[in-house]
């Protein structure tokens, strides 16, 4: 059969602007979004007028770390001053670590001679002066289901202290055995600053007293 014709007769009437077409994507305009030149906004409907259109409602996230063994919105021991936060986190962090302060470990905690700020709280569960985030009680019941020893779950994410495991402020030597399982089973990790062993926690007496270790500091000159 022969060939038709490879170019079509082109229509008396004009080509339709390019504003008319529909935009490749439902609900996304082809005008560039105000103050960002080349920028199209899949949020806004076509033909939205630009002077109408409002910034991107997304922004950079930067928490506001304080200094100290774990006093930051969740992030825990050891974690960088000096970032700044543009606006306030929405919820906990899920982070846990082998506990290690002495409201949780008692004279067997390497790190009892440091002093505790008595306006420390506790982002997770807003105790006072006890502990810290990423060691709370709380937290172990809240993500992985069960209260580390020493404590007992008393609802939904929330534990109370169990009495018959402590002698004043002291884990009794039972409770602290069980710590050995306890950290195996959910594979716990130390923290990179305030480390502290099963053998520290369960041993017959406490280690002597030692300070963290300290931050990294870093140069900012990577190669």
């Amino acid at each position: 059969r022969s060939v038709g014709a490879l170019t079509g007769t082109l229509p008396n009437a004009p080509l339709p602007q390019l504003h008319s077409y529909p935009p490749p994507y439902a609900g996304m305009s082809i005008e560039p979004l105000a103050g960002f030149a080349g920028y199209t906004s899949p949020l806004w409907p076509a033909g939205t007028p630009v002077h109408s259109i409002q910034a991107s409602p997304y922004q950079t996230f930067r928490r506001e770390f304080a200094n100290g063994p774990g006093a930051d919105a969740g992030g825990g021991a050891g974690s960088h001053s000096g970032s700044v936060q543009q606006r306030k986190a929405s919820s906990n962090t899920d982070e846990l670590f082998i506990p290690y302060s002495q409201g949780m470990l008692g004279s067997f905690s390497p790190y009892r001679g440091m002093p505790v700020a008595q306006s420390l709280q506790c982002f997770e569960c807003k105790a006072m002066a006890t502990h810290y985030g990423n060691e709370c009680p709380a937290r172990f019941a809240r993500v992985r289901g069960e209260a580390p020893p020493g404590w007992t779950i008393s609802g939904p994410g929330a534990v109370v202290k169990d009495m018959a495991a402590w002698n004043g402020t002291d884990l009794t030597a039972a409770a602290r055995a069980a710590y050995a399982q306890f950290i195996r089973r959910l594979s716990l990790m130390a923290h990179s600053n305030y480390p502290v062993t099963i053998d520290e926690i369960t041993g017959s007496a406490p280690v002597d007293p030692r300070r963290p270790l300290p931050r990294p500091v870093w140069s900012g000159r990577g190669k």
